[in-house]
């Protein structure tokens, strides 16, 4: 509805049809509000990139920590996943562990596991930053490349079997540029 503004012009708010959480971090947030109150609970960095939601959470006691060494009861790990050394420390100290990683994460995770047992030279695409990548990689034990864009892709050493993983959040053009400079190597 229109808002008057004490000025002549009027501010017109529209709400797009589809909006809100993905579907991971609903998730995610269903499990840590289902846990909250069962004792002690943490989530292993934010859960969701959200000040109000994060607020809303530590009010309802689950804790947001840096490290495990600063988890007591359970620990949640986040929708981006987590490297295997994540779960054996936690495991090593005895935590509860409720996994909150993105089903499409997983799945991604799994793709690139069964490309790397196969043989397959894994290329992930997307930026190496991100914890998403950075435990995917960890997953893969360092055995993949990660190649922002169709640029980089073209210095990609010519190899007989290469597959291809993603970024979850990676726009399915840029996928699809970076797979047509591979083809080519």
């Amino acid at each position: 509805a229109p808002i008057q503004s004490g000025y002549a012009d009027v501010v017109r708010i529209l709400l797009a049809r589809h909006f809100g959480f993905c579907f991971g971090v609903e998730r995610a947030v269903h499990m840590a509000r289902e846990a909250a109150g069962r004792g002690p609970l943490a989530t292993l960095g934010p859960l969701i990139h959200n000040r109000r939601v994060v607020a809303e959470l530590e009010a309802a006691g689950v804790r947001c920590v840096s490290a495990l060494d600063d988890v007591q009861g359970t620990v949640i790990f986040r929708t981006h996943g987590v490297g295997p050394s994540v779960y054996e420390e936690a495991r090593r100290r005895g935590l509860q562990v409720l996994d909150a990683t993105c089903p499409f994460v997983r799945r991604a995770r799994q793709e690139a596991q069964r490309l790397a047992d196969q043989g397959y030279q894994v290329v992930v695409v997307g930026d190496p930053s991100p914890p998403e990548i950075q435990a995917l990689l960890e997953w893969l034990g360092g055995n993949a490349t990660v190649v922002k864009g169709p640029e980089e892709a073209e210095w990609f050493p010519p190899a007989e079997r290469v597959g291809v993983v993603t970024q979850t959040t990676l726009p399915r053009e840029t996928l699809e540029r970076v797979a047509a400079a591979l083809r080519q190597r």
